[in-house]
């Protein structure tokens, strides 16, 4: 068995930094040839050392069958100036206990719920364009997501109410969480750019939910929203209600882990559909059958099975960049031994695009996964995560993507901006800095619309 010391290292390693540069500059290149290196690679960050695997089965080994042997790595611990012991950053039983206190906001006739809301949502963004406009896609589906978000979370919207620079905050803590956890320890604390914007960042999201938090407590009205479910929820050891400095962590948590992985998402996907015309009218065809222009429902999204693959297609192309877990106790990662304290670190955005698991992995094919959705490889599809740290809003998250998706292509469709070049800015899950297009108006089932498209 190999030692932590012995297993391969990855190529241009620099004195002092370490791989930090390659991460900074190009983390996606770097990550996608990790897999050529081996299945347990070394990557340098100054004196810390990453132990990155590249095999589905050894990441499957820590977030689920060697989960207890792991906490919560760097990524984590270096955004817990947001998070404090929300979700995202807590570990074992104060996670477990957390968990299944807040796990009742997700059942199916909440979900529905929402599902109703963020349908509406989705509805009202579509019908306002107009026949030619100029959209910045990027923009309006992370206000989209606010919107859903504060709605299911506060019963009201941020955006509407004035909270306009919120979408920017989130945005700054997605890419600051990530090049955070790639700086050198030596230089978190060093005023940086990248380090001052994301203080200012968790300063203003703590100011705004704290508010509401103050309001909500002052007026509590009869609302069945999860802030409501937060507030009723005491402590299972003392009796005493929460804190609110621990129903800000979870909110605050909540409304971070919806907005950027969703809005990321839905952004990637209208991006892609303009590029796969015949997945695109794929899409248009099944939701003219199912919903047409009318309400997107729970039952509904589930009935659009095209629309769910391909989402999923979306979902694995443009997937979380790199996570990390620190082993607690000494553990065998294919045939690599590692010590207690040890970071491994994974990359669903590489793993989602390997080859042997993904043949001709660069192309979108909604028809690569089977009737009803579910991969032909178990460990190989993992955009919530797995195990005891999985996404506890997967659902939520799903239903809204394809709400929208729905919402959106019954209606419009939209095409990329001439001469637009899409850049690709490095954060958890990688977004285009901006991504214009033009809209079209269809002539769906529900319209006669002269000179729509069809």
């Amino acid at each position: 068995m190999s030692s932590a010391t012995t297993t391969p290292l990855a190529p241009g390693r620099l004195p002092l930094i370490g791989h930090a540069w390659q991460l900074w500059r190009d983390p996606m290149e770097f990550m996608l040839g990790l897999r050529t290196v081996g299945k347990v690679v070394r990557v340098g960050l100054g004196r810390m050392t990453l132990h990155f695997v590249t095999d589905p089965e050894l990441v499957h080994q820590v977030l689920v069958a060697q989960s207890g042997s792991f906490e919560r790595g760097t990524i984590f611990q270096r955004a817990g100036a947001v998070f404090g012991e929300g979700l995202v950053t807590s570990d074992g039983e104060r996670h477990r206990t957390d968990r299944r206190m807040i796990q009742p906001g997700f059942r199916r006739d909440r979900l529905a719920h929402y599902t109703t809301i963020m349908s509406d949502n989705a509805r009202e963004l579509a019908d306002s364009w107009q026949p030619g406009d100029r959209v910045d896609l990027n923009k309006a589906m992370y206000h989209l997501a606010i919107t859903n978000l504060t709605e299911a979370l506060f019963s009201c919207d941020l955006e509407r109410a004035g909270t306009h620079e919120l979408a920017d905050v989130v945005k700054v803590i997605g890419q600051g969480a990530l090049m955070r956890a790639v700086l050198p320890p030596s230089l978190t604390a060093v005023p940086l750019p990248v380090n001052r914007r994301f203080a200012a960042a968790a300063d203003a999201i703590h100011a705004t939910i704290d508010r509401i938090i103050a309001e909500r407590r002052a007026d509590p009205g009869d609302r069945q929203d999860l802030l409501a479910l937060l507030l009723s929820l005491r402590d299972p050891a003392t009796g005493e209600p929460m804190s609110d400095e621990w129903i800000r962590d979870q909110a605050v948590t909540m409304l971070n882990a919806g907005v950027d992985t969703t809005a990321s998402t839905l952004t990637w996907a209208f991006h892609e559909l303009g590029r796969y015309p015949e997945v695109r009218e794929r899409v248009e065809e099944e939701v003219d059958a199912v919903v047409g222009r009318g309400p997107v429902g729970l039952d509904q999204t589930a009935a659009l099975d095209y629309t769910d693959r391909f989402l999923k297609e979306v979902a694995r192309l443009h997937s979380f960049l790199m996570l990390i877990r620190r082993a607690t106790a000494p553990v065998d990662l294919g045939g690599v031994r590692l010590p207690a304290g040890a970071e491994v670190a994974y990359s669903l955005y590489a793993l989602h695009r390997d080859p042997e698991l993904f043949p001709d992995p660069e192309r979108l094919d909604p028809d690569r996964w089977p009737a009803g959705g579910r991969p032909v490889r178990r460990n190989t599809w993992l955009p919530f995560g797995a195990g005891v740290h999985k996404c506890i809003g997967d659902t939520f998250s799903w239903a809204e993507m394809v709400a929208t998706v729905a919402a959106v292509t019954a209606r419009h469709r939209l095409t990329p901006a001439a001469g637009t070049t899409v850049r690709t800015k490095p954060a958890i899950i990688p977004k285009p800095d901006s991504l214009p297009m033009i809209v079209h108006p269809r002539k769906g089932p529900a319209t006669t619309d002269h000179g729509a498209l069809t």
